[in-house]
Order: structure tokens, then sequence, then C-alpha cells
């Protein structure tokens, strides 16, 4: 995810803001296994909205930084020792 994150800050600087988002994309589907990763990546997606003045996308990442809040992860993602 490190990785995805630091080639999504690239293309950002370099203008390719189609290219950051689909870093962010694939880091999306790498952190969602943990609720904290997915929540961080969201919370990216939204910052990435709000500096390319999209308030669609920016809308509709508040939800989704909720929804991976609360609704990842659960008991086949606790540690073997919380079963």
């Amino acid at each position: 995810m490190h990785a995805e994150f630091l080639a999504a800050e690239e293309c950002d600087g370099r203008g390719d803001f189609a290219g950051s988002f689909e870093h962010l994309e694939r880091a999306h589907v790498l952190g969602q296994a943990s609720t904290r990763e997915h929540v961080r990546v969201h919370w990216q997606m939204l910052r990435w909205a709000a500096r390319q003045r999209q308030p669609q996308e920016l809308a509709a990442q508040v939800p989704r930084i909720v929804g991976a809040a609360v609704l990842t992860g659960g008991p086949a993602s606790y540690p073997k020792e919380i079963h």
C-alpha cells in the first residue's frame, strides 16, 4: 500500500491526476482487509477529490469513510486470540 500512496503522490506532482487516483484505487484493493488501512485510503481519496475540486467525489467519500470504519473487518479479521 505504501508504494501505491507514494506513486499517487508522484503522479500528483506531475499533474497526472487520473494516474494518481488509479494508484489510490489499487491501494484501496490492498487495504480492504484492514479497517485502519481501508479508512486511510478513503481519507486519501477524499483529499484527492478536494484538491481536484470534485464535489461529487468528495461527498461520496464521506459515507465510504464511515462505512470503512464500521463495516471493514469483522470476526474473520480479528487476531486468533480473540476468537
